[in-house]
């Protein structure tokens, strides 16, 4: 874990080139608001859900999750970005 904490790969966000959902939970222990700011704005186009979780709202909500990406998806296939 702390070698994963020393790897900082911020300067290539701007790298991925793929549609990107940032989903972040407000209860998580682990991670700022604005650290999710951070990620979703290094990354061209991404879009920021945020969710009443901690760390894992594929766990702890995995309905507002499965919403979150569903309404994701079906912006990127109407052109509704």
């Amino acid at each position: 874990m702390c070698s994963l904490r020393r790897l900082d790969l911020t300067a290539r966000l701007s790298e991925i080139r793929c549609p990107t959902l940032v989903v972040h939970g407000d209860r998580d222990p682990a991670r700022t608001w604005q650290h999710a700011m951070a990620l979703a704005e290094g990354i061209t186009g991404a879009r920021l859900a945020r969710l009443d979780a901690g760390h894992t709202p594929m766990l702890e909500c995995p309905g507002r999750l499965s919403q979150a990406l569903g309404d994701f998806l079906t912006s990127r296939n109407t052109g509704r970005h």
